[in-house]
């Protein structure tokens, strides 16, 4: 767990700041919403962990709501 925590937190940071300057602040702070979504997925595809109806919704809702502020 704190090496998930660790490793997640780092990457996160890491991303936030690249993206903080090559991308407008929009984006920059949405990106906070898809890594959770990213990590899901992740575990679903390199861990073989369950992912069901509701799991896909609340990603579902995430990566829309992303869609529709930048539209």
């Amino acid at each position: 767990m704190a090496y998930l925590g660790l490793v997640g937190t780092a990457f996160a940071f890491a991303l936030y700041f690249w993206l903080a300057g090559r991308a407008p602040a929009l984006l920059t702070s949405l990106s906070v919403f898809a890594c959770p979504v990213v990590a899901v997925l992740l575990g679903w595809v390199a861990l073989g962990e369950p992912l069901g109806p509701a799991g896909l919704a609340g990603a579902g809702f995430v990566l829309y709501s992303i869609i529709l502020t930048q539209g």
